[in-house]
């Protein structure tokens, strides 16, 4: 599943199973959008979950970036709902 915001970076969620969101529905904070799974392509693997985030950057296009300092993100949001929300 791909989730993109408004200013065109893209989350990619692989090899989920039961995706709860359908094509152009928008997605919320805190909504069910899937479970990890051990599908790959129609062969079962180990249950794990694939999770790219790509953002443009100028002259150069879109790019992998690393997650981690997203999720270190997400968790201090978690822990303290009060902090803004970034602009993606």
């Amino acid at each position: 599943m791909y989730l993109t915001t408004a200013s065109g970076t893209r989350f990619d969620y692989l090899h989920m199973g039961s995706v709860a969101v359908k094509v152009g529905q928008a997605v919320k904070r805190g909504a069910l959008m899937g479970k990890v799974s051990n599908e790959f392509g129609g062969s079962a693997t180990t249950v794990h979950l694939h999770f790219n985030i790509r953002q443009n950057v100028a002259n150069v296009g879109a790019v992998y970036v690393p997650p981690y300092t997203s999720l270190i993100e997400a968790y201090k949001r978690l822990l303290d709902p009060a902090l803004p929300l970034p602009d993606v």
